[in-house]
């Protein structure tokens, strides 16, 4: 199992989640790995969202787009792809603006997963409404 299909596996499987339930969308994919490599080179957070927001209103189309990103512990730096992605969404969880993406299903998502090279790992889902 890849780390992508660990997350995949983990939202279906976690209580109130539906974000999975999503249809995936390859260019949203290329995207929110794309961003996930960069977190992993530069440190969690949303840099450069506005760049991307219009790279998917004109690829994807227009629709109302939304990014969560989380982050592990140092700890779980060889942590299975399942237990990294039942801990974003734990982490997600704790965020009410990131839990409210979490818990509905989207028209699109993507999905990426990187890891740093302090050990740590970062993850990134697009969703578009």
């Amino acid at each position: 199992m890849n780390y992508i299909e660990g997350l995949i596996v983990a939202g279906k499987t976690y209580n109130g989640a539906h974000i999975c339930e999503s249809e995936p969308n390859s260019f949203m994919m290329d995207k929110a790995q794309a961003h996930a490599e960069y977190e992993a080179i530069h440190g969690q957070g949303h840099q450069g969202f506005d760049q991307r927001y219009s790279e998917l209103q004109l690829q994807v189309g227009p629709y109302q787009y939304a990014e969560i990103c989380a982050e592990s512990w140092p700890e779980q730096k060889d942590a299975t792809p399942e237990e990294l992605g039942h801990e974003a969404f734990k982490c997600w969880q704790t965020s009410p603006g990131h839990w409210k993406v979490c818990i509905i299903k989207h028209k699109y998502v993507g999905y990426g997963v990187a890891q740093g090279n302090n050990g740590i790992w970062y993850f990134c889902v697009i969703t578009g409404d």
